[in-house]
Order: structure tokens, then C-alpha cells, then sequence
């Protein structure tokens, strides 16, 4: 384990997040790694550890950071390589207290859905006004397990709600999420994916010339769902999303293909949709330039509501590049084609003009400070520029960002889906 993950793990995170999958699988001597970890600077102590099964219990876990005069203490954290519950997480400064947890779950196991960090959150939306929230986890058993939600929005008032997820099987999973507002009909949203670990068996041809990265299948339900500045019913949708490795060129191929049944509260519209992008790719690691990687890509969509439909063909190159503590990106999107129109308010996107998008990200000790600007060539304007921080390991993520253009503010934190 790398010590500077595991202080910043244990500092943020209040201790349930130092645990870090071992390579090729194997079970890592957890306990003495943490006693190895011992120096002058961090100070972790235990009262005991027992082994059920496959998992690592310790009790009375302390994890101390000495310059900072920080501690945490866990009452309990079960360990396995892919699976991490801390009870009772509790921050101290100064041996005061700072911050609690009751439990906190850190679950990197295959196609895991991800739930929000254990920690307030604050923003400003479109139709919650400025609002908090606070995420409360809870764990059943290592396949049933969610989040609980309380809060207020200014335009909804006070809220509650959960998010349950049960996993089946690394192949299959269920999530649900219900919110509950004062003045607000009642939010749901329900998923069922299938992961085909495998290339599927009608590709099974394919198998000696495709590597298989992604591939799933997901069923989706939502009743007043939020889509930027739109208010959607989706009734139905089910989608497949794979990528594929090709042999060919050393080429890569991206497919995301949907069939919805949607209302659009906002512009009164409701109709069936058809959607299917590909996009076919190639990567480079080019000398002092980085990675570079130009593509093509075919969109198409129908509509029950006639006339409408579109098409569009577009070509791009994306760049990344990384200097000492400095990140550049960049992606410019040139559309070679594009006919039709939506009926639907939330369809119609800004960036669907030729457009060119760069973020700039400044990395001091696992923090990122960065802006993101999109400019739109064909209208001459910015239509996007954000500018955040955002606190990232191998497990979670916090995000402070600001939209300027929205005047929107919001901070978040989010444990990682792998």
C-alpha cells in the first residue's frame, strides 16, 4: 500500500478508505502493512484482529497523522481486497471532534454502482435552488447495502430519501433511489445492468479479433428526473453500451445504443426515441506530445414524433498532456454532417455545434485545481467554463466546482464505481 494514499484516505475519509486491492487478486497481510506503516510521522494502533472467511476484522483501529495533530478512530473496519465497511469512523483534531460516521462503504469490486461519500452536500440547481444534503450509509450484507439522504432545497424544502443497491452476482446489480421533498411530487430512479464479463455469445466469431473492455446492458426508470435545466419522465429505457479493442489498425470501437419512453414535463412533449452512436478510434503516445487520440464517429437518432429525426458525422482529436504537476486537455469536434432536429428540450445540445474543449489542471499532492472551457466555433461564444477542485484516491472523490455561466456553485463527494 502507498503510505501517502493511506494518510489522505484516513484523513478525508475518517479511516475506512486505506484499504487498496492487491494485485493479480491475492489477499494482502493487511495488519502488517498498517504496523509497517508506523514512523514518525503517522502513528496506527489496533486492539485485536480476526479472520471470518475471507475478511479482515480489526477492532479499535486508531490512525494518527503527527505533524497535523490528527487521529481517526474506527471502532471496527472488515477488510477483504475488493470490499471495505468502517463503523463508527470518527476525526479528531486536536483531540477534539470533528467528524463522525456511522458506517462507510468502499466497494471496488466488478461493475460496482457507485453512492455518494458520507459527507454535506451543497449547491445551487436549477430546481432545488440552493440546497444541502447529508449521505448516510448503511450496510446489510456484502450484496444489499445503500445510502440514506436527509436535507432541504430552496424550492422543494425539506427532504429525505435512500438509494438500495442489491448485487446478484459481479455480472448483475439492481439500484433504486427514492427522494421525498415537502414541495415536490416524489423522485425515483431504478437500474438493472448486466456486465458481460465475456465477449457475449454472439460475438463469440469475433473472439479471436475483438478484445472485449466494456460491455453491459441496462434497464432504467426515472420519475421527475433533473437533465440540466428539463424535467423528464423516462418511462422505459433500455440501452447497450460496449467497447471493443480491434486488432485492425490497433483500432478501438465505442457503441451506445438506447430505446426510451419519454415525457418531457418541461416542453409538454412525450414520444419514443431511438438513439445509436459509434465511434470508431485509434490511440497514440506520441514523443513530447502525449497521448493523442483522433476519431470518427457516426450519431442517429428517431422520433415516434414525426417529422423529426437527426443524423450527424463528426470527426475529432483529443490530447492529453503531462508536465511536472501540470495537466493539459484538449478536444476539438468538428461535425462533417448534420441534419434534423429534436422534439425534446433536453436533446438539444450546444455542443453538438463544432466545438473545442480544454481543461487545464494543476495536481498539488492529490488535489486537482482546474478549469474547463468549451467554445462553440460555429456560434463564436463559450458555452461552458467550470472551474473546480476536486480531492481524488483510488476510492472516492470530493468536488467543489463552480459553473460560471449558470452562476451555479456545488460541492460533492462520491465513492468511485470501478
Amino acid at each position: 500500500m502507498n503510505k501517502i494514499q493511506f494518510w489522505l484516505l484516513a484523513l478525508v475519509l475518517a479511516g475506512g478508505a486505506f484499504a487498496r486491492p492487491a494485485a493479480g487478486g491475492g489477499t494482502p497481510n493487511i495488519a502488517a502493512q498498517l504496523e509497517a506503516a508506523n514512523n514518525d510521522i503517522v502513528d496506527i494502533a489496533f486492539a485485536r484482529v480476526a479472520t471470518e472467511k475471507e475478511t479482515t476484522i480489526f477492532y479499535e483501529l486508531s490512525v494518527g497523522l503527527k505533524p497535523l495533530k490528527l487521529r481517526v478512530d474506527l471502532a471496527r473496519l472488515d477488510y477483504q481486497p475488493d470490499l471495505v465497511v468502517a463503523y463508527h469512523s470518527r476525526l479528531n483534531w486536536l483531540d477534539l471532534p470533528v467528524y463522525y460516521a456511522p458506517t462507510m462503504i468502499f466497494d471496488s469490486r466488478p461493475n460496482a454502482y457507485s453512492i455518494p461519500a458520507p459527507l454535506p452536500e451543497l449547491g445551487v440547481s436549477a430546481f432545488r435552488g440552493a440546497y444541502w444534503r447529508w449521505n448516510a450509509h448503511y450496510f446489510l450484507q456484502e450484496n444489499l447495502y445503500g445510502n440514506l439522504q436527509f436535507g432541504r432545497a430552496e424550492e422543494k424544502g425539506a427532504g429525505y430519501g435512500f438509494q438500495q443497491i442489491v448485487r446478484f452476482s459481479d455480472a448483475a446489480q439492481l439500484t433504486y433511489i427514492n427522494q421525498n421533498w415537502q414541495y415536490w411530487p416524489t423522485q425515483e430512479y431504478f437500474s438493472l445492468e448486466y456486465s458481460f464479463l465475456e465477449i457475449p455469445s454472439f460475438n463469440a466469431r469475433y473472439a479471436d479479433r475483438i478484445r472485449n473492455e466494456f460491455n453491459s446492458l441496462r434497464i432504467t426508470r426515472t420519475n421527475y428526473e433533473e437533465y440540466n435545466d428539463d424535467l423528464l419522465m423516462r418511462e422505459f429505457e433500455l440501452s447497450y453500451i460496449g467497447n471493443f479493442k480491434l486488432n485492425w489498425q490497433k483500432a478501438s470501437f465505442y457503441t451506445n445504443n438506447s430505446y426510451a419512453s419519454l415525457n418531457e414535463l418541461t416542453s409538454a412533449q412525450a414520444g419514443y426515441r431511438w438513439a445509436s452512436l459509434s465511434e470508431l478510434y485509434r490511440e497514440y503516445a506520441l514523443p513530447y506530445l502525449g497521448e493523442i487520440r483522433p476519431g470518427l464517429g457516426y450519431d442517429t437518432v428517431k422520433y415516434s414524433l414525426h417529422p423529426y429525426s437527426w443524423h450527424r458525422v463528426y470527426s475529432y482529436i483529443e490530447g492529453r498532456k503531462e508536465f511536472w504537476i501540470w495537466t493539459g486537455e484538449a478536444r476539438v469536434t468538428d461535425y462533417i454532417d448534420q441534419r434534423g432536429g429534436s422534439p425534446f428540450s433536453y436533446d438539444r445540445e450546444e455542443a453538438y455545434d463544432d466545438n473545442v474543449r480544454t481543461t487545464v489542471l494543476l495536481d498539488l499532492w492529490g488535489v486537482d485545481l482546474g478549469q474547463t472551457v468549451q467554445y462553440s466555433i460555429y456560434r463564436g461564444s463559450i458555452h461552458a467554463l467550470i472551474y473546480f477542485l476536486r480531492c481524488r484516491t483510488e476510492h472516492w472523490f470530493i468536488d467543489f466546482s463552480y459553473n460560471q455561466l449558470k452562476e451555479a456553485f456545488a460541492v460533492s463527494g462520491q465513492m468511485i464505481s470501478f
